[in-house]
Formats: C-alpha cells, sequence, structure tokens
C-alpha cells in the first residue's frame, strides 16, 4: 500500500492550519506542517490537530520549509509527497481534490 504524506509550509498561521490539517489527515496517512518560524501558535495548533511538526527556528521562506518538510517526509515508509498550502480552504472537499489531483499527476 502506497502511503502518501502532505507536506504543509506554513507561516504564522494560526487561524487555518488547523482546518486545513483535520481536512487533509481524512485523506492521506501522514500530515507533515513544517512551520518556517512562526511567532504565532501554528506549530501547535498543528500538531494538536494530527500533525507531525517541524520548525524552522526563523523565516527562511516557503521554499525552503517545502525542501525541509520532503527530506523530512522522505526519511520514512512515504512513497509520495504532495506539498499543500496552509490557507487552503478549510473544506474537506477541495482538500480531498488538491490530494488526488496531485496524487493521480504523480502516479
Amino acid at each position: 500500500m502506497a502511503v502518501i504524506c502532505a507536506v504543509i509550509a506554513a507561516f504564522n498561521e494560526e487561524r487555518h492550519v488547523a482546518d486545513v490539517v483535520a481536512g487533509t489527515r481524512a485523506h492521506v496517512a501522514d500530515v507533515l506542517v513544517v512551520d518556517d518560524g512562526s511567532s504565532d501558535e501554528t506549530a501547535a495548533r498543528a500538531h494538536k490537530a494530527g500533525a507531525r511538526v517541524v520548525r524552522h527556528d526563523r523565516n527562511r521562506g516557503k521554499g525552503s520549509a517545502v525542501r525541509t518538510g520532503l527530506a523530512h517526509a522522505l526519511h520514512g515508509p512515504i512513497c509520495s509527497t504532495i506539498p499543500l498550502r496552509s490557507r487552503s480552504s478549510s473544506s474537506a472537499r477541495s482538500t480531498a481534490s488538491a490530494i488526488w489531483s496531485s496524487a493521480s499527476a504523480s502516479w
């Protein structure tokens, strides 16, 4: 069985990250949030919503956060990764659509 990990780069997204994590967890086995040096509760809320969390000590930019997430995700039994936006709609349906569109393109 393929294990898919959604990698979410987030910076000061405490208002949105829990909804995005919850919607994503309904469709993939693993969710990894990279908190890119946030000064708010982004990391805590992502963790509470069920994501694995990696933190940058300072803001390094989205590209660096995505690279960090991919490096962490690919150290495990992950077959495919899907980068998602931390401000994606909190709707589980739109999250699922983004996941399956990305997954279909990579198979």
